[in-house]
């Protein structure tokens, strides 16, 4: 440990040293815009911004004004919204599934994002390459505005660089750089990290000031996630701000109010997520984001230490409470770890109370790693001291031991091991030769002739892929199907029995996993959570506070969907009753063995079709 302190800081005293790094982060984050192509959301904005025939015949655009920059503001990241006139087409074509909760919504207000698409639509439409250069573009400056807060705030060179190489190699930051929809939160990073320098240099300038305070009013309007950069702003009032009390307050209060009018404007007009377990918003439902909370607070924190994206937010139920006993326990080690050392330094106090503060914005986020890049911004100050205290001899006592174990797991696992996961994962991008491969969301339905007919799945394996078949097959000119439509996951055995020549019966054993909430006890299993994690990405469209009722009853085009019976709450059984004729559906099944989607016929009147399931 003591030798490899040493070679670091020869390296930091190195002039070339932040280039360097910056150099490696550019090159290890290249992969996508190298390759192109888009990924799940991008399909829906490209729709949104150059329109696209096929989709505008199924009702696919309706209520969105393609192309027009006022309006892509507003609406370009309005997934679902039953104000908005394509939500009941979205719902008959299939890309809502059958069970999403009523009055569903997620529709976000990230205006100053989308204009950076919309730039992007009119600059080199097609050109996926330079869409994911600009997304690298944002996050180089984001990486260059941490650096200048580090700096900025007092931190020791060799730490700062250490702790920007941490944030580099983190491997959250790959969902969000190789995602053009995830731009925002590259935007933010940049203009919140700077915001949070500025406000540090207004202490002593006006004009820092306003400049800090024009950059927070930016972000927030970039998009929701920059909550996370009041919680930086939070983190300095009591930690780096050392004036008296009622200096301190009346310095943040404009900055409170700025967070609170634009908050008040976000729900007044109607934005935000409602009715789903994808995002949680407070103020929305706040009794379910507290709970969420409960296991995701401590869950998240473990995440943030270990450095392993196991996706805390969706933890099956049944470990859940494993991973927030980590979490606490962590959290109660490193408090005590730490204590000496942030008394005497305010300024790893204040990145570490900004890390935890910074976590509570990412709790109303099922897909917790977007949102771990901002705690994880101030957590790496915190390891690379550990490190650097360890490596200097530094700690006193008993808390010698437990620092050197930590700090040398920081450097197995952030620095190490985190190198060679994300080099493979830039070959893997790299390696896959080219957008003509990421077809359809990773989804290939098993049949060619599904132009203008019903497609119906009755097992899906990833359900959540199937919602941009449309967007996808439309974005590359091929001839959509009449509807598509999942009937279930592939969680457990299904049955299917004709009852009559239009009436099929659907058993599932012992219940249809349709909602985030296992219908069994799993635990143990060894795929257990990463199927949880891949099956119930759908079940996120119904929140668990949407109860389900026996003899509800789904219309839709092709077919009515009665959940004729429950197991412990949840529909076991389901009565299909087809409208169109029989000629027009295109059946598809999982297959187990196969591993893969596949046709199959109906069986005859009173006969029965079994597929297996994954438990």
């Amino acid at each position: 440990m003591n030798r490899l302190g040493r070679l670091f800081a020869a390296f930091s005293r190195k002039p070339s040293a932040l280039a360097l790094i910056l150099l490696f982060a550019f090159v290890l984050h290249s992969g996508t815009s190298i390759v192109g192509g888009l990924y799940a959301d991008d399909y829906i904005h490209a729709a949104y911004f150059q329109g696209n025939p096929l989709l505008a015949e199924k009702g696919l655009l309706d209520g969105i004004k393609v192309g027009e920059p006022v309006a892509s503001m507003r609406d370009m990241f309005s997934f679902f919204d039953p104000k908005v006139a394509n939500y009941q087409p979205m719902r008959d074509f299939g890309m809502l599934p059958w069970w999403t909760g009523e009055n569903a919504m997620l529709h976000f207000f990230r205006p100053l994002a989308a204009i950076t698409h919309y730039l992007d639509y009119r600059l080199w439409p097609g050109n996926s390459h330079m869409m994911h250069f600009i997304n690298l573009l944002w996050y180089m400056l984001g990486l260059l505005a941490i650096y200048r807060l580090y700096q900025g705030v007092g931190v020791e060179k060799s730490v700062a660089l250490l702790a920007l190489l941490i944030v580099v190699l983190d491997q959250s930051v790959f969902q969000v750089v190789t995602w053009i929809a995830a731009r925002s939160m590259l935007m933010i990073i940049a203009i919140g990290f700077f915001c949070v320098y500025a406000y540090h240099k207004s202490l002593h300038s006006s004009r820092w000031y306003l400049l800090s305070l024009l950059l927070l009013t930016v972000a927030l309007f970039t998009a929701e996630g920059a909550i996370g950069i009041c919680a930086y702003l939070g983190a300095y009032l009591f930690m780096l701000d050392s004036r008296r009390w009622p200096q301190r307050i009346l310095h943040i209060l404009p900055f409170v109010l700025v967070t609170l009018g634009w908050r008040l404007y976000y729900q007044a007009q109607g934005f935000g997520a409602y009715g789903v377990d994808f995002y949680l918003d407070p103020g929305q439902e706040p009794g379910a984001f507290l709970h969420a909370a409960s296991y995701r607070l401590p869950g998240n924190f473990f995440e943030l230490f270990t450095g392993f994206d196991v996706f805390s937010g969706q933890v099956r139920p049944d470990i859940r409470q494993q991973f927030a006993i980590g979490g606490v326990l962590l959290f109660v080690g490193l408090l005590w770890l730490l204590a000496p050392a942030i008394r005497q330094n305010r300024k790893l106090g204040f990145f570490w109370l900004g890390s935890l503060f910074a976590l509570v914005p990412g709790l109303s986020i099922a897909l917790a790693p977007r949102t771990m890049i901002l705690p994880n911004v101030g957590f790496a100050v915190v390891m690379a001291h550990l490190v650097y205290y360890s490596a200097k001899a530094l700690w006193p006592g008993g808390r010698k031991w437990l620092a050197n174990i930590l700090a040398v797991y920081i450097v197995l696992v952030h620095l190490l091991l985190s190198t060679v996961v994300a080099g493979v994962m830039t070959w893997n991008i790299i390696d896959l030769g080219g957008e003509e491969k990421l077809t359809r969301g990773n989804v290939d339905i098993g049949i060619d002739d599904f132009a203008g007919q019903h497609v119906v799945i009755f097992n899906a394996i990833k359900p959540f892929w199937v919602a941009f078949i449309a967007h996808e097959l439309a974005y590359r000119g091929e001839a959509l199907p009449a509807t598509v439509r999942v009937l279930s996951s592939a969680f457990y055995p299904v049955s299917v029995t004709r009852l009559d020549a239009n009436t099929l019966q659907l058993t599932a054993d012992p219940a249809f996993q349709l909602d985030p909430q296992p219908v069994t006890d799993y635990s143990g299993m060894p795929a257990g959570h990463y199927a949880y994690l891949t099956q119930q990405l759908l079940g996120l469209m119904r929140g668990q506070r949407d109860a389900w009722r026996q003899g509800e009853v789904v219309s839709l085009p092709e077919m009515t969907i009665e959940v004729a019976r429950l197991y412990n709450g949840k529909p076991s059984e389901l009565k299909v009753k087809l409208l169109q004729p029989l000629a027009s559906y295109r059946w598809v099944y999982w297959d187990m063995q196969e591993m893969k989607y596949k046709p199959v016929a109906l069986p005859e009147v009173g006969e029965t079709l079994e597929m297996q399931g994954l438990f």
